[in-house]
């Protein structure tokens, strides 16, 4: 299922990684398991591409939905001024410090406008978003955490397996493959299932990525709140009272929608 910000359906950005992922198998690995586990060298250095292609195709795509997020986000702000917990996060997290004082300039007071500011934590994200080179806990961490998600939403088991298959990665890209032919013999299967373990996670991420930014559009949409007056009764000080009929004393009071009206006080 595909949704731009629907709740209950996973996003384009999320298909394109799993029709990715999928062709990546299927191109390189064995089609069938050997029961021995016993496979000619050339499936060894496929499944070593493998795992370095379906590492980029996760990091891709954590980078596209954080950034993409993030953008809509802004794109709020400025124009209806909605605030989101993804806006929230965006400046809880990367708000450049705030110098008081100085002239009272227009481009100062500009610098200072919570505008400027949330267009200033947004390019300090991108910047992070450019540098990031990993699926790491670290690196999922700062890219989630700033775009509303929290430690709540993420299983730490698979946070894990995320970190480990990083770590492996890692140690592939800087290896020679001398090496990873004389060390990486696990089963071509085992990581693909590692490879689909990981993907059911970020299934469920990716909706809960999607309801940040449905939320974000309803708070956009949602109507101005209408205050009713309320009625108020203000009984005036004691020396505007008078005596009425029968030596009762009469305050006067004020109805805020009726003006004033006079009644016996007993």
């Amino acid at each position: 299922m595909t949704s731009a910000s629907g709740d209950s359906s996973t996003s384009a950005r999320y298909d394109t990684l799993r029709d990715e992922l999928s062709l990546l198998s299927t191109h390189l690995l064995p089609h069938e398991r050997d029961p021995i586990g016993d496979y000619p060298p050339q499936v060894y250095t496929c499944e070593n591409a493998y795992q370095v292609l379906a590492h980029a195709e996760f990091e891709s795509y954590f980078e596209d939905r954080v950034k993409d997020l993030c953008i809509w986000s802004v794109q709020q702000w400025k124009l209806s001024q909605a605030v989101s917990k993804v806006t929230v996060s965006l400046l809880s997290y990367h708000s450049p410090f705030l110098k008081m004082g100085g002239q009272g300039s227009k481009p100062v007071m500009d610098a200072m406008s919570i505008t400027s500011r949330i267009d200033d934590a947004n390019k300090r994200f991108h910047r992070i978003i450019k540098d990031n080179h990993g699926i790491r806990e670290r690196d999922i961490i700062t890219l989630l955490f700033s775009r509303g998600i929290t430690s709540e939403d993420i299983d730490t088991g698979w946070l894990a397996t995320l970190d480990s298959f990083g770590i492996s990665r890692g140690w592939l890209a800087h290896q020679s493959a001398s090496v990873h032919r004389l060390q990486s013999l696990l089963d071509p299967f085992s990581i693909k299932g590692t490879v689909d373990q990981i993907l059911d996670g970020i299934t469920e991420l990716d909706l809960k990525l999607n309801k940040l930014r449905s939320q974000t559009l309803r708070q956009t949409n949602r109507k101005p709140l209408q205050l009713r007056p309320r009625r108020q009764t203000l009984h005036r000080p004691w020396p505007r009272r008078r005596q009425g009929a029968g030596g009762a004393r009469v305050a006067h009071v004020l109805d805020v929608r009726r003006g004033p009206i006079t009644g016996d006080e007993p």
